[in-house]
């Protein structure tokens, strides 16, 4: 990993959640005692990253971060959890959803060919 890999790293997966927690203790003290958060997608899965890499695979270093970025988050919440009475909280993980379906995209309801993988097509009306 490169210098600026792991500063990115750093920064993304432990100052947003402390960041997140600053602003539940806030939301807290005005009257707030359930909270909902919905974690990051695999970020390096995404189209634009994958037209980076040469054969059009996930940027694995970008999921990483995604998934240190959720774990942080996870932390962050079950401590609020410990230090304040009342304090619930649930994560939704998107990024499980999403690596689900990609693992299983042949299954019915994610398209049936490779080429239906990650991309759907809309039509306008007046087609």
């Amino acid at each position: 990993m490169t210098r600026r890999e792991t500063s990115l790293k750093r920064n993304v997966c432990c100052c947003r959640p402390a960041g997140r927690r600053r602003l539940n203790q806030a939301l807290y003290v005005l009257g707030a005692r359930k909270f909902a958060v919905i974690d990051v997608p695999p970020i390096g899965c995404c189209p634009y990253p994958r037209s980076l890499h040469p054969l059009g695979a996930c940027i694995d270093v970008l999921n990483e971060l995604a998934r240190g970025f959720n774990k942080g988050v996870k932390a962050a919440m079950h401590g609020l959890s410990l230090s304040f009475q009342g304090f619930r909280y649930s994560v939704g993980s998107s990024h499980a959803v999403l690596q689900s379906i990609m693992k299983h995209a042949q299954r019915p309801g994610n398209g049936t060919g490779e080429t239906k993988k990650f991309r759907r097509t809309y039509k306008s009306k007046g087609n």
